[in-house]
């Protein structure tokens, strides 16, 4: 059994979501103090990265596999897998935070739909995301009211 103080130190990636996901957001953005605090954080991210290249940990069929697969084939070095992973994990972690917010605050504007939800749950389907994009950059135009089935 491992102790207390192992189990802390060990780096998994839920414990570190939100903070890698604005230190990513943070490092990106103008050379300032946000930039420089966000540092230590990034190379925590890259550190589970190198782990995960490392120990092979990923699912079978997963984008982490296919990238190792990719290495293994010598289509890639060995060495770039880390980047890689990061190159899809950062991004993810917007989205899926935005895409949460945003379901988040069209139930709070459409209470009818959160009950809607609560009794019939097969009605959940990504509409949040079909209705209102998760980043102002991207995301679908409607002209229409969308109607829950």
């Amino acid at each position: 059994m491992q102790s207390s103080r192992s189990c802390r130190s060990r780096i998994t990636p839920r414990s570190h979501l939100l903070r890698w996901g604005a230190a990513t957001f943070d490092a990106l953005g103008p050379p300032n103090h946000y930039a420089a605090r966000a540092l230590p954080v990034t190379l925590q991210m890259m550190r589970f990265a190198k782990q995960v290249v490392r120990r092979r940990s990923v699912a079978d069929g997963s984008m982490g596999h296919d990238i190792l697969v990719a290495a293994d084939a010598g289509k890639l070095a060995h060495s770039e897998c880390p980047a890689l992973m990061i190159d899809y994990l950062a991004p993810s972690l917007d989205t899926t935070i935005s895409g949460i917010s945003s379901a988040l605050a069209l139930f709070a504007m459409h209470p009818d739909q959160w009950q809607l939800l609560k009794t019939s749950r097969r009605c959940c389907r990504r509409r949040s995301t079909r209705c209102c994009a998760t980043s102002h950059r991207c995301g679908r135009s409607h002209e229409r009211r969308l109607k829950t089935p």
